[in-house]
């Protein structure tokens, strides 16, 4: 097969229409090789995450790596996905923190935290970080790490690095939606500011990420390993700059009232 042939055909994108995920039919020949394909992306993608130091590990709910669930709309999609996160036991520690059980073995709860999501369906390869409302403790670190000037630099200079059409946006599902900004276009002016002044931490959908059309070029055999460990690496980046930690806890400067990301900033 030619380098630049697509590593998923068109056809195959739009073959994901039909509930591949029927658990009364064998899969066929056809939909194990995508699923293969898939897993190989997984599998390279994961030991890349590991050699940058992420805490980003495979979803520990998952009995596979691939499956036909996703984030982004928190159930079964005409397609598949794999999904990363922060180990169970930070997150469970979280959850704690939060108000839920305390127990470590106790299954915590991935839609909970920030994930890192692959997604294939028929319209759209994606790599996106998620954070679900249900996320409210890294939501309004969110929150309160954009209030400071400095902070918000800090973000900037992320998406600098970032490719320009990077996505960014509160809604939810696993359809692109139309209220969204580019990394370029969120980097004028005081865009930055007067978006996420619009952000309702613990009530929104919080999505930054790639969206690739199946004839996109850097969907090619010879480019999407370098397309997805590409994004998947700066968004890495990004959820380490706003996940909770007990080192990156930005609580404090959410107040008690809703600001505006204009208002009087803090200078630390």
């Amino acid at each position: 097969m030619d380098a630049s042939t697509p590593y998923f055909s068109k056809a195959e994108h739009q073959s994901l229409h039909s509930r591949l995920s029927a658990s009364d039919l064998p899969p066929s020949p056809h939909f194990r090789s995508i699923i293969e394909r898939m897993n190989h992306l997984q599998f390279g993608l994961s030991r890349r995450l590991s050699m940058m130091g992420s805490d980003l590990q495979p979803s520990w709910e998952r009995k596979l790596p691939v499956s036909t669930y996703s984030f982004a709309s928190g159930g079964s999609i005409d397609g598949l996905a794999f999904a990363f996160s922060r180990p169970r036991a930070h997150a469970a520690l979280i959850e704690k923190l939060m108000g839920r059980s305390a127990n470590l073995a106790a299954a915590a709860d991935p839609c909970r935290h920030p994930v890192l999501e692959v997604r294939l369906d028929a319209d759209q390869f994606v790599v996106e970080l998620i954070m679900s409302p249900l996320a409210r403790w890294d939501q309004r670190n969110i929150a309160g790490k954009m209030r400071v000037e400095r902070h918000r630099e800090g973000f900037r200079s992320l998406l600098r690095s970032c490719p320009e059409d990077m996505i960014i946006g509160f809604w939810h599902g696993e359809a692109l939606q139309d209220a969204f900004l580019t990394s370029r276009q969120i980097l004028r002016g005081r865009f930055l500011e007067e978006w996420f002044g619009t952000f309702a931490a613990e009530h929104e959908w919080l999505r930054i990420g790639v969206w690739r059309t199946p004839e996109h070029p850097n969907l090619a055999q010879d480019r999407i390993l370098t397309e997805v460990f590409g994004a998947a690496a700066a968004l890495a980046r990004i959820y380490q700059f706003f996940a909770w930690s007990s080192e990156n806890d930005f609580h404090s400067f959410l107040g008690s009232g809703k600001k505006s990301a204009n208002a009087p900033q803090a200078t630390v």
